[in-house]
């Protein structure tokens, strides 16, 4: 979808063609498999259990050719992220397409690589990428779980090392972060005669208003770049946006620029 402009049916049947996503790939698009694994590595590094339901979670098949083409204009890229940050004592997890610059190292890895980046106290981030699908890295990691299940003849698998010595945190889902981002929006009302209303409520806490590919006869669409608002207020607009036209197509991805 990034790097040719097909749309998510085409691009998902020639990832499965190639063995990346899984033969029922709802748990790939759906970011529930990234949020699985985010949990795991939450509760290894807080040493408490941090169960996936703890997190918000959003899929990556809402996504349109128009939503990269967008995104290529302004030399961002989006990218599928499972995040964990700790704010004010909180910690804030989430699973889901994002905008990140191209200066960004998230912004080069492609196909089958993950990357996992930590941003540590004393010396910053620090990057691991590699293959993360696809036949020989699963095979290996499977092989690699069943070593450690026959090494421990039969004992109780050794647990995590713990990594926290503090007092627990309580997690959130991402969207309760107070912190403010700025979001891209993709809205298609349904009614073009309420263009004027939702032009005014985008106006007050966006960057840009942009109409997209219009239809003579079929309404608008807007791309929309707010200025750095929290989630709260985010959702504050959206509802706000379909009180005048509760057909609206509107969907949003946050913009990570320090990443």
């Amino acid at each position: 979808m990034a790097e040719v402009g097909e749309d998510f049916h085409a691009a998902l049947a020639k990832a499965q063609e190639v063995g990346f996503p899984e033969p029922d790939p709802s748990f790939d698009i759906s970011g529930k498999d990234a949020a699985q694994k985010l949990s795991i590595l939450i509760s290894i590094l807080k040493n408490q259990h941090c169960h996936p339901a703890q997190l918000d979670i959003r899929g990556i098949d809402s996504l349109m050719p128009s939503d990269f083409q967008f995104a290529a204009e302004r030399q961002w890229v989006i990218k599928p992220l499972a995040t964990y940050e700790e704010v004010e004592g909180l910690g804030f997890a989430g699973v889901e397409p994002v905008f990140v610059t191209r200066q960004s190292v998230f912004s080069s890895v492609r196909n089958e690589y993950n990357a996992l980046c930590l941003d540590c106290e004393l010396v910053g981030k620090q990057i691991l990428i590699g293959e993360g699908a696809g036949e020989l890295p699963t095979a290996s990691a499977l092989l690699g779980d069943l070593r450690k299940i026959a090494e421990s003849s039969g004992m109780p698998m050794i647990p995590p090392v713990q990594l926290s010595t503090g007092a627990s945190t309580q997690f959130r889902s991402s969207i309760e972060n107070p912190k403010p981002y700025r979001f891209y929006v993709n809205c298609s009302p349904r009614h073009p005669e309420k263009r004027r209303k939702i032009y005014e409520v985008f106006a007050i806490d966006s960057e840009l208003i942009q109409e997209r590919n219009p239809v003579a006869g079929s309404g608008f669409r807007l791309a929309v770049v707010t200025k750095p608002v929290p989630h709260a207020e985010l959702f504050r607009i959206l509802d706000l946006v379909l009180s005048f036209d509760g057909e609206a197509e509107v969907s949003w991805v946050r913009i990570l620029e320090d990443i």
